[in-house]
This record gives C-alpha cells, sequence and structure tokens, in this order.
C-alpha cells in the first residue's frame, strides 16, 4: 500500500513537471529562462529519486547514445571554434541543449513504466499546451483582438512584415513560425493517430482541422510538405477503415484550401510570394547573407564549423573572418 502511494506521488510530481515544460514551451521570452531553469532542477531531482526508488532503468539505446553523441559534438565544435577564432564561449545552451530535449521523454518514460493509463495524460498535457499556442496563431491570422501585438514578445521581427515579404506570419506562442508550425505538425500528428485509432468524435476531426490550419498561418513552406505528407499516409489508412468520412474530409480540405487562396491571398503573401525560387526574397535574403560564408567557412572548418553559434543563422552575433 505505502509502495503504491508513493508510487502515484512520483507520477503525479512528474506529470506537474512536464506541465511546467507545457508552460515553457508558450512562454515568452523574457520568462523563458525562468521556466528552463525550473524544468531543470525539477527534472534532474525527479529522475535521481525516481531512478533510484523504483525498479526500473535506462537502456543505452540508439536514440539516447545518438543524442549524447551530438551533444558532446555540440560542446566540441563550440570549444574548437573558439580556440581556433578566438570567439568568446556563448554558453548556456550549447552545452546542454540536446540533452535538455531528451529530459522531457525520459520523464514520460519514468511515468509510464509506473502507471501505463498516464500516457494520455502526458501526451494531453503537451497536446493543451501547443493548442493554446496555435489558437494564438489563428487570431494572429486573422487580426483579432491584441493577438498580432502580442508577438512582439515572443518573436524579433514582425510578423506581417517578415523578411519584407507582404502578409502575415502567424507565430502563436513561439519565437518563429516554424516554431510554430512543428508544434502544429505535433497536433495534427496525435489527432491522426486517434482517427486512425477509431476515436472519431467531433472534437477529434475539428482538433485536426485546426491543427492542420495552425500550419497553414505559420507560412512554413517546409512545413506544408509534412502536413501534406501526413496527410497523404492519413487519407489512405483512413479509406481502408472509413472511406465515407475520408472523401469527406478530402472534400473539407479541399473546399478550406480554395477559400483561404481567394479570401485570404495578401495574407499568405510569404508562402506565394513567388513559384521562382529566383525571384524569391526569403531565398535571395538567406543567400545573399547566409549561404555565402560557406564559401568561406567549408574549406578551413569542413568538419566542425563555427560552432553552434546563431551568428550565421540569423547573420548577427560576434563578428569574426567568418561573418561579412
Amino acid at each position: 500500500m505505502r509502495k503504491s502511494l508513493q508510487q502515484r506521488q512520483l507520477c503525479g510530481w512528474g506529470l506537474f513537471i512536464l506541465g511546467l515544460y507545457g508552460l515553457y514551451f508558450i512562454s515568452p521570452t523574457s520568462i523563458q529562462g525562468i521556466f528552463r531553469i525550473l524544468t531543470i532542477l525539477f527534472s534532474v531531482f525527479f529522475l535521481g529519486v525516481a531512478l533510484r526508488r523504483l525498479p526500473i532503468g535506462m537502456r543505452a539505446t540508439p536514440p539516447i547514445v545518438g543524442g549524447l553523441v551530438l551533444q558532446i559534438w555540440s560542446v566540441f565544435t563550440q570549444l574548437y571554434a573558439e580556440r581556433y577564432l578566438g570567439r568568446p564561449l556563448l554558453l548556456g545552451k550549447a552545452e546542454s541543449y540536446i540533452v535538455e530535449a531528451m529530459i522531457p521523454y525520459f520523464i514520460a518514460y519514468v511515468i509510464a513504466a509506473v502507471d501505463p493509463r498516464t500516457i494520455g495524460k502526458v501526451v494531453n498535457i503537451f497536446l493543451t499546451s501547443f493548442a493554446v499556442s496555435c489558437s494564438v496563431a489563428w487570431l494572429q491570422f486573422l487580426r483579432i483582438g491584441p493577438a498580432v501585438a502580442l508577438a512582439n514578445q515572443y518573436t524579433y521581427k514582425a510578423i506581417d512584415n517578415w523578411d519584407g515579404t507582404s502578409g502575415l506570419r502567424a507565430v502563436g506562442l513561439t519565437f518563429h513560425p516554424n516554431a510554430l508550425a512543428f508544434q502544429a505538425v505535433v497536433g495534427a500528428g496525435v489527432m491522426m493517430s486517434r482517427i486512425i485509432d477509431g476515436h472519431r468524435r467531433p472534437w477529434d476531426i475539428g482538433g485536426l482541422l485546426f491543427f492542420s490550419g495552425a500550419v497553414v498561418t505559420s507560412q512554413a513552406r517546409l512545413g506544408y510538405i509534412v502536413i501534406a505528407v501526413m496527410w497523404v499516409g492519413f487519407m489512405v489508412g483512413l479509406a481502408q477503415s472509413d472511406r465515407r468520412l475520408a472523401m469527406r474530409l478530402a472534400g473539407a480540405v479541399a473546399f478550406a484550401l480554395a477559400l483561404a487562396l481567394v479570401v485570404a491571398s495578401k495574407r499568405l503573401g510569404y508562402a506565394l510570394q513567388s513559384t521562382s525560387i529566383s525571384q524569391d526574397s526569403s531565398y535571395n535574403y538567406r543567400q545573399e547573407t547566409i549561404w555565402k560564408q560557406l564559401d568561406y567557412i567549408f574549406p578551413k572548418l569542413a568538419m566542425t564549423g563555427v560552432g553552434p553559434d546563431k551568428g550565421l543563422l540569423l547573420g548577427t552575433g560576434p563578428v569574426d573572418k567568418w561573418v561579412p
């Protein structure tokens, strides 16, 4: 009885920590550091207690080994670049980023090992977090309320003039449209799996359309490709068990896309700006300010690059001979 109580308490503690992660993923950059510190401290303590008291262990599976190898390589490349280029060490992220990303999975593993019934709660925590972010994204895209102004607390660009391009790239409660697209893709994937498993309630169907639409509002073109491939696989699987529903969904999606192109073509200006790569302002910006640096970097630092530094990604950061 006492052992069962301790296990339930550990499950509750683990769910609380994952709830903090859910808040961390949608918190503004000004307070994100607070959530980061809290989640790391609570997580390390939780895993230490759980692995000591519970009869469970973690094997060195390929994903875990691969993540640790990438983490070590990330630190090495930063130290190498610091010595070779004389750059200051930008500590705080690179030395722990990949391990931090793995921690929620470890916590979920412990919780599931204690009580497999809690897996649904774990999924719902992150589904709720991402749904809140995607709801804000919809409000931003529709220009409802203060949602557009709220984006200033999260991202570093004007969402209605991204890279000097017309249109509106929603970010939801993230720092970048691509991050929003990731949240929406995860949400859509969860809803697809539930529908395939037979959960075909109105909110399951609505949730799938809601998250899929949030990908569209982000105007992340890679996200478009990912969600399109997901939909193709989903429709093939659904048609095998419920062809009528599959046909209805196909019609609804086709109608929604046609309506978006007619009614919201200006707001989708970033995604629809050109069918030619040479005329794509976003592509040209990257080619002129970022990718051309590879001509100088690759011959000298082919294996290590310049370490995990945002300077080359955003065109900002420490000035050295690799940054024009």
